[in-house]
């Protein structure tokens, strides 16, 4: 995990992109990045789960202009079936994983700029 102590980055003169490199790199060691990565290369190679996600999008875009129960009940069949195929488990728990890491990490920046982060790096209606 990424160490919360702020003070040798805020009492640093690094710049700005100095800063944004060296989190890069201690984000690109971390277990979670490294085990997404592998995770969505395996995911890739799954040749029966890349069928089954191509038949899923298609059913899906389906079901947008013509809805049947029948349909959507195939739909909910299939997205079962994908989501029991280990490559798409081992995907999903990397990716939950990831998503902890980068809330620590948005913990981390916020409390050192003094503003929630994420909620301020959102784009805006003002093109920001």
């Amino acid at each position: 995990m990424i160490p919360a102590d702020t003070q040798s980055i805020t009492q640093s003169k690094l710049s700005v992109d100095e800063a944004q490199s060296q989190l890069t790199s201690l984000l690109l060691r971390q277990p979670a990045v490294t085990a997404i990565m592998t995770a969505y290369r395996q995911l890739q190679a799954d040749q029966e789960a890349q069928q089954l996600l191509q038949t899923v999008r298609s059913l899906q875009s389906e079901l947008r202009f013509s809805w049947s129960s029948e349909a959507e009940d195939k739909f909910h069949h299939l997205v079962d079936e994908l989501n029991q195929r280990p490559s798409v488990i081992a995907y999903n728990q990397a990716e939950r994983d990831l998503r902890d890491l980068m809330q620590s990490v948005d913990a981390v920046i916020s409390q050192a700029a003094g503003v929630d982060f994420a909620v301020n790096a959102k784009k805006s209606c003002c093109g920001g």
